[in-house]
């Protein structure tokens, strides 16, 4: 702890030898002591000179100098010619006794310096977070865009063309194997236009295109029918064939 300590308040108590006293404030760095007007102090004593010794203060307290007095300064019994003093101390000059008091010494205590603290530091951003969260951020919002693309351009799942039995076609007769061509190129071309009404969006379509995709379906459906058409006679002569040489086998063989 730093600081700094001050002497007390110091002041003289005199006795006189017919009983009076009196008490001195040392207010001034020097008291004189004696019976002279000079003196701060007076003493009404015969035995004392009229300037007898000096009190002062000193940067170390106070002390008590002899003036070149002729009965000189005694300090609780020993005479000196300077001497420090403390409190309690009894100075006789002449017949009269001066007693010096001084109350405990004040340390003036300065403020301790209050360490500054520094502010805490704002918490630098982490590149690596920054970046994770970002791209995370970005994920979410493409992903919701292709949702939201992907619940409109779906389009519902096209039928699929039923399997013709070429076996039981070639049983039949051709006309029946081309009928059955022209039905499902009908289905496919009713398919498809109901497919293009379902994913519509809105938009007329263009005469052109729809008369274009309507030939292309159309050509598409007759081919369809004419492959039908040669399997089925192609089948149906197999078969012929197949029959007319069991019956020659069986006629072969009951004759």
């Amino acid at each position: 702890m730093s600081g700094s300590e001050e002497n007390g308040a110091a002041r003289l108590e005199v006795s006189l030898p017919d009983g009076r006293s009196s008490t001195h404030e040392l207010t001034h760095d020097q008291t004189n002591l004696g019976r002279g007007d000079q003196c701060e102090l007076q003493v009404d004593d015969e035995n004392v000179s009229r300037l007898h010794a000096v009190v002062s203060k000193r940067a170390d307290g106070y002390w008590v100098t002899d003036l070149g007095s002729l009965n000189g300064v005694i300090i609780n019994g020993k005479q000196v010619e300077s001497a420090p003093l403390k409190d309690g101390d009894k100075i006789a000059l002449g017949t009269s006794n001066v007693v010096f008091r001084q109350s405990a010494a004040v340390a003036t205590e300065e403020p301790a310096a209050v360490a500054s603290t520094p502010a805490p530091a704002a918490a630098t951003s982490n590149p690596i977070i920054m970046f994770v969260a970002g791209a995370l951020a970005v994920g979410t919002v493409v992903v919701g865009i292709m949702m939201y693309l992907g619940s409109d351009s779906a389009e519902p799942p096209k039928e699929t063309a039923p399997v013709v039995d070429t076996a039981s076609a070639g049983r039949g007769s051709v006309e029946d194997a081309a009928a059955e061509a022209a039905r499902i190129a009908g289905d496919m071309i009713g398919a498809g236009e109901d497919e293009k009404i379902a994913a519509g969006d809105g938009a007329a379509e263009q005469p052109g295109d729809a008369a274009a995709k309507a030939a292309a379906e159309q050509a598409a459906a007759e081919k369809v029918a004419a492959d039908q058409a040669a399997t089925a006679d192609k089948a149906a002569a197999e078969t012929a064939a197949a029959e007319q040489a069991a019956a020659a086998k069986v006629a072969a063989e009951k004759a």
